[in-house]
């Protein structure tokens, strides 16, 4: 995300020499990369510790490419995608790879995205505490809750081969909490997923990934809660990406929202991989100014691999 305050001509270097400048060791590649952008990844710069599907982006990706899709052949671009960004993970030493899993389709396009704007819509008017939401509120929830389970037995099934060459090459993946109400999976889905990597011994191969702001924002819908995801996922957390919210509007710098970074920082494996991602728009001082507010608070230190991300 932060990589965007440069116009993609100049490539990844501007974007390294603010990290190096702020003392970060380590980054993120996002999924906003095209592939010749990340071949001009200098291979003696800064580490690079995660990637975020699809990286680099193909040629031609459209966001409708998902393992939840109902479209077989949707299904198999993503997995593809995702095999790259495996490989290409493993290429740079990189131990981690973030990815959302997809979201719900509509099948019912008129009910499921006129409930999504209402809800967004009332929670910006300070409208989140009325019958009316209340009552949109179950209807989607109802929607959601219908609709899932064939979607994660799809995704579930695509994603099994690539854990395989996953656990090959010695990485670990992060199955992200999402942002918009229909994104997957839902905190009883993640349960699911991570049941049955348990049981099918890919426990230590794929885990959740806490996006702060992200779970903040959901939180402020109620189409789903902190305290549901700390109970659904019970510590078996990848990583994060830290970002502050303020209602719907995240990716802010911590410090500059609602959120409680000191209650999260022991609710997170020590060997969970952490990158702030913030946007484009702060300055080098503010981002300077919020890493010591997260240094007081007890992360990332020694141990916390500080990362930054540049892709949304």
């Amino acid at each position: 995300m932060y990589r965007q305050r440069w116009s993609e001509a100049e490539g990844l270097a501007p974007f390294l020499l603010a990290a190096r400048r702020l003392g970060f060791a380590a980054i993120e590649l996002s999924h906003i990369l095209p592939v010749e952008m990340l071949a001009g990844l200098p291979a003696a710069d800064l580490q690079v510790t995660t990637l975020h599907h699809p990286c680099p982006r193909p040629p031609g990706w459209r966001d409708t490419d998902m393992l939840t899709a109902a479209d077989p052949a949707a299904r198999e671009r993503a997995a593809a995608a995702l095999s790259d960004t495996i490989a290409t993970a493993q290429r740079l030493g990189a131990g981690t790879v973030v990815m959302h899993l997809g979201q719900l389709e509509d099948d019912d396009a008129e009910t499921s995205r006129h409930l999504r704007f209402e809800l967004e819509a009332r929670q910006r008017a300070g409208l989140r505490h009325s019958k009316a939401y209340d009552t949109a509120l179950a209807r989607f929830l109802s929607w959601r809750d219908a609709r899932e389970p064939a979607a994660l037995e799809r995704a579930w099934q695509g994603l099994q081969p690539l854990l395989a060459q996953a656990r090959e090459g010695s990485i670990r993946l992060g199955l992200e909490t999402g942002y918009h109400p229909h994104e997957l999976p839902s905190p009883a889905g993640m349960a699911w997923l991570l049941g049955h990597a348990a049981a099918e011994g890919w426990a230590g191969t794929v885990g959740a990934w806490l996006d702060t702001g992200h779970v903040g924002a959901q939180d402020a819908l109620g189409t789903a809660r902190w305290a549901e995801w700390w109970a659904a996922v019970d510590g078996r957390w990848v990583g994060t990406h830290l970002h502050d919210h303020v209602g719907l509007r995240d990716h802010l710098l911590p410090g500059l929202g609602v959120l409680d970074f000191a209650d999260l920082r022991p609710r997170l494996p020590q060997d969970a991989a952490v990158t702030l991602e913030v946007d484009w728009y702060f300055g080098e001082d503010e981002v300077a100014a919020s890493l010591a507010r997260l240094a007081a608070w007890g992360w990332p230190l020694v141990g916390w691999p500080r990362t930054v991300a540049h892709g949304p």
